[in-house]
């Protein structure tokens, strides 16, 4: 019986993950909030991108997880390199800042993620 729960548990995640919106098993709703927070303060939000990204669980977290990508990049490389991919990341944001939609943002984010990860690299 266990192993039929933990089967239709994995299966819910799983089906939700290819949604737009992942949505959270058991529906926990604290879970939901404290995973889904971006890497900046929602209360200091100013820009429309800002707004967008506060009011989207799922781009939130992909704020939060391209945040981590970019320090862990950052981390990783020289200090002239750094200089390079602060660079970078100034003009991505710019582009970034362009979008006027969540596709737009969750499509945007997921290919600087997949850049990021890939340590610059496709």
């Amino acid at each position: 019986m266990k192993t039929r729960m933990m089967v239709a548990a994995l299966a819910a995640v799983t089906v939700s993950a290819i949604g737009a919106n992942p949505t959270f098993a058991g529906g926990d709703a604290e879970l939901a909030k404290v995973q889904s927070r971006p890497s900046f303060n929602c209360s200091q939000a100013r820009t429309r991108v800002e707004h967008l990204i506060c009011g989207d669980a799922y781009v939130s977290q992909l704020d939060s997880r391209m945040a981590r990508a970019y320090s862990t990049f950052l981390r990783s490389i020289s200090t002239r390199e750094q200089a390079r991919l602060r660079e970078n990341q100034r003009l991505w944001l710019v582009q970034r800042n362009q979008c006027t939609t969540v596709d737009c943002l969750t499509a945007a984010y997921s290919d600087r993620i997949a850049w990021l990860e890939g340590f610059g690299r496709y």
